[in-house]
């Protein structure tokens, strides 16, 4: 799926920068950059699933809902 239609079915969407900064607010820190799929896959893979509850959390620290 490409950024642009991933994009298109969001509820909601966000800069990446902010993105970055409630992650990093939840304790998951995020690469500054990530350079091709094989480094993002090799981050994901390193990281613990979020919960529904911590996607939740995002969610409502993202949208300003909180």
């Amino acid at each position: 799926m490409q950024p642009t239609e991933l994009a298109s079915r969001a509820g909601h969407t966000i800069p990446v920068s902010q993105a970055r900064e409630v992650l990093n607010d939840m304790g998951i820190p995020v690469p500054s950059q990530v350079v091709g799929k094989q480094q993002l896959d090799a981050w994901l893979h390193q990281r613990t699933p979020m919960t529904e509850a911590r996607i939740a959390e995002f969610v409502r620290r993202a949208t300003g809902s909180y």
